[in-house]
């Protein structure tokens, strides 16, 4: 019998077996997933898991059979989903992307989502994964959906979580990690960055599938070089095209620390299309070589109620989302 490659052990595409790790919101999600008529919207960043998280709750409850997936990404899922307000029974449908489709078509999912849950009617459970806001934006839009569907938020998660997947990940590949404690510090709560960069350690290590006997992974070079460089390749991408808006807040050291410095080198280009929102902050004096000041922004007071104005920017950002 052939060993398990280590790119299914520490799975940096497609929703992982051996490593997958229940999220905080997991139990959550299984009893929204499979009450009937409910609908469900799943919300958080991109890259924190959604999307595996509704996949392995759907095993746990038996339902991934009945499940039909569409993105709003797709044309072709797009047309369907327009369409799902005259197609009767349609069983388990998820809706991935879902803050990207247009107002109209958000009003019929809105419309099926209360009829749905009005009646208990388990011929049709609607989920809908989305970006952070997505269940506010849909409920401020129709106002009547209030305690008639399920918002389960996706965050970062604990140390706790992510160090259970490094040492699940361990135990499968029959490895230790020299860097085990930095892969839980520096992953911040992401279970996607915890296996690329469980999955980089084995590489460099030249381990392409799990060991005959227990084997010691030391990184070639600094460990927190290594660290620093694997996030940047994972950031670096949705810094310069990944992501629909980049929100750069832009302090008094912004500019003099390494990573500001590869951020802004990874959207410095899309600052002409207007789509970097930066947020100055209020000690920081304008200069006449800052590309940003040409574009509208906001501002945050450094010594002021830090919490409120992230909230407050929070609002007018969802809403420029919502809008674009």
């Amino acid at each position: 019998m052939s060993a398990t490659r280590i790119e299914e052990i520490f799975k940096v595409t497609g929703v992982p077996g051996l490593t997958f790790v229940e999220p905080s919101a997991f139990s959550h999600l299984q009893v929204a997933l499979r009450t009937p008529g409910r609908g469900v919207i799943v919300e958080g960043p991109s890259g924190i898991g959604k999307s595996t998280a509704v996949a392995k709750a759907l095993q746990a409850i038996d339902q991934d059979p009945n499940v039909t997936r569409l993105s709003a990404r797709v044309a072709a899922d797009v047309e369907y989903i327009e369409l799902l307000d005259q197609l009767g029974d349609v069983g388990i449908v998820i809706i991935d992307d879902f803050h990207r489709l247009d107002e109209s078509t958000k009003a019929v999912i809105a419309d099926l989502l209360k009829v749905s849950a009005d009646a208990e009617y388990a011929g049709r459970t609607l989920v809908l994964i989305g970006i952070n806001e997505a269940g506010k934006t849909l409920i401020d839009s129709s106002p009547d959906l209030t305690n008639r569907i399920d918002v389960i938020r996706f965050e970062v998660e604990p140390d706790s979580k992510i160090e259970e997947l490094v040492s699940l990940g361990e135990r499968e590949a029959n490895v230790e990690l020299s860097a085990h404690s930095l892969i839980v510090e520096n992953a911040k709560g992401s279970f996607y960055i915890a296996q690329l960069l469980c999955l980089e350690a084995c590489l460099q290590a030249k381990i392409l599938e799990a060991q005959q006997d227990r084997t010691q992974v030391e990184i070639l070079y600094s460990s927190h070089r290594f660290l620093g460089e694997d996030v940047e390749a994972y950031l670096g991408p949705i810094y310069a095209s990944g992501s629909r808006y980049v929100v750069a807040v832009l302090g008094e050291m912004y500019g003099r620390k390494r990573w500001t410095l590869f951020e802004a080198a990874a959207y410095k280009h899309r600052i002409e299309a207007g789509r970097v929102l930066p947020i100055w902050s209020k000690r920081v004096p304008p200069t006449p070589f800052d590309e940003t000041r040409g574009l509208g922004g906001l501002d945050y007071e450094p010594n002021g109620d830090l919490l409120a104005q992230a909230k407050a920017h929070a609002e007018v950002i969802s809403k420029k989302l919502a809008d674009s």
